[in-house]
């Protein structure tokens, strides 16, 4: 089991926001409880991702470049740091030995002109990736919180195949690819221009033309809305799991958008001292979550440890 800390003293205080999102301290546990391996990068922030060659992949933060920085587009000026500091993402894959086997700066690939930062958002980060995930076919798909869209870059070569933007996606998280090929992602739904009823949406879409192939929102739209965070998979059975983070709900529904499973998070706590300023009053958000089959976790059946 891969999991992280979120809350170790050793992590960077880059910005005002950061200690929501912020982790870096990873390890590997038995069942019996047993740590088999750490790694840390103080840097990490969001995502992370076991891959099939045991290695890990995940998200960091670095400062851009001033000259690159000063071409950041968007977003709301006002709350810029005051050093003028924009951090910028850095995707590294470490082996078990924690040497870095694979790194890729998102300033060194993407145009900042090209990637405009929306405007609800300050430009303390950016694109801010959120997401990971790695195709078959070697491709690792970014979805960014403050550009909104999808990237897939070759792991091979380090250039982007692919975007899909804010005109489809409105601030997104958790791309995975399916079966047929298809993009699968939680989108928030908070940044549409003109929305007077925002709701979050589960969808799927085509990386070759970025039409959407499959969606779900709620009947009543309003009723399914998550600002911030989110996650989609799609189960072996065809259905979609879906996690609501900011009010804790996971639920499941079938392709035509009925809901055949559900189970709202009964425990509420505050954020840290840090960011109530961001984020205030009792929460009981869970960032992602996971459907596994029973086969997958035998001990975690009753009666055993």
């Amino acid at each position: 089991m891969l999991g992280y800390n979120g809350s170790h003293a050793t992590s960077a205080a880059l910005y005002p926001a950061w200690d929501i999102w912020h982790g870096g301290d990873f390890y590997e546990v038995t069942p019996a409880g047993d740590i088999v391996w750490h790694y840390e990068d103080i840097y990490h922030h969001h995502d992370a991702q076991w891959l099939a060659n045991g290695n890990l992949l995940y998200t960091a933060a670095e400062p851009i470049p001033a000259e690159i920085a000063a071409r950041i587009c968007g977003g709301d000026q006002r709350r810029d740091a005051p050093d003028g500091v924009i951090q910028g993402d850095v995707v590294r894959e470490v082996n078990r030995a924690g040497e870095i086997v694979w790194e890729w700066r998102a300033w060194q690939h993407l145009r900042p002109e090209d990637f405009s930062v929306h405007t609800i958002f300050d430009r303390r980060h950016w694109p801010m990736i959120n997401g990971l995930s790695l195709t078959p076919e070697g491709l690792v798909l970014m979805s960014s919180r403050v550009t909104s869209g999808v990237v897939a870059v070759s792991r091979a070569s380090g250039e982007v195949v692919w975007h899909v933007g804010h005109d489809v996606l409105a601030q997104q998280h958790t791309p995975v690819q399916t079966a047929s090929g298809t993009i699968l992602v939680f989108d928030n739904g908070n940044l549409r221009a003109g929305a007077t009823s925002p709701h979050s949406k589960a969808l799927e879409f085509d990386p070759s033309n970025g039409n959407i192939t499959w969606q779900y929102r709620d009947p009543l739209p309003t009723a399914f809305f998550s600002p911030y965070m989110g996650s989609a998979q799609r189960l072996a059975n065809g259905n979609t799991f879906i996690c609501e983070s900011a009010f804790g709900r996971l639920f499941e529904v079938t392709p035509v958008g009925e809901t055949v499973w559900e189970y709202v998070i009964p425990f509420f706590a505050e954020y840290p001292d840090s960011v109530k300023g961001v984020i205030s009053g009792y929460q009981k958000s869970a960032f992602r979550a996971h459907r596994y089959p029973s086969a997958a976790i035998p001990w975690l059946q009753a009666g055993k440890p």
